[in-house]
């Protein structure tokens, strides 16, 4: 998919370590697309990074990660930019530019980032799960598995999007049974509070 022409016009920093940035999408309709980076000692990588108007409001990346295919989003531009490798998921190949790595579950990634499969959405999709670091929260990263209502509540990917219902389903029980303080997700706000218990609400009532 096509870089995206909206830029963010400011970046907030959602917890200590943690930045987030949105654009209103129009190669999806003008649904928000959400993107989000983590700073630690070894600098920082941005996540399905889409463009910000002024880069310099975020730390310097060192990486950048996608959790698939369909979020390469400003990816190649920043990678130019900065110089920085891009990561990408295995099994999510015909990307618009050569990934300089492709990782798969268990696979090493900057920001002591863990890959966990969420299958049900079409081309290889992960979530990334964080420790912890100093006064960083825990956090989850998840890409296309859930979104937010207008209400704020959670709800899944529409079933048009869905390319195996019953895996996807397997996929936000999985994520939900993780342990995180912060959800971040990459259609919508974050989800601060009991984010573990929004989504098994969610599952409850799907």
């Amino acid at each position: 998919m096509s870089e995206p022409p909206e830029a963010a016009d400011n970046v907030e920093q959602i917890a200590p370590g943690v930045w987030h940035w949105t654009i209103h999408n129009s190669n999806i309709g003008g649904n928000i697309s959400a993107s989000h980076a983590l700073g630690g000692e070894e600098g920082s990588v941005w996540i399905d990074p889409v463009r910000v108007g002024d880069p310099s409001s975020l730390p310097r990346p060192q990486a950048i990660v996608l959790t698939s295919r369909g979020h390469q989003r400003a990816a190649w531009r920043y990678r130019r930019e900065f110089g920085v490798p891009v990561h990408a998921p295995r099994g999510g190949e015909g990307y618009d530019e050569d990934p300089d790595s492709l990782y798969g579950e268990g696979d090493p990634l900057p920001q002591q980032l863990v890959a966990i499969p969420t299958p049900g959405f079409g081309d290889a999709k992960f979530a990334l799960r964080r420790a912890a670091q100093g006064e960083t929260p825990s956090l989850m990263i998840v890409g296309d598995l859930v979104m937010r209502r207008d209400d704020g509540s959670l709800t899944t990917i529409p079933p048009q999007f869905q390319s195996d219902p019953a895996a996807a389903r397997s996929s936000v029980e999985r994520v939900a049974g993780e342990m995180f303080d912060l959800l971040l997700i990459g259609h919508g706000p974050p989800v601060r509070d009991e984010p573990q218990r929004q989504l098994q609400n969610l599952l409850a009532d799907t």
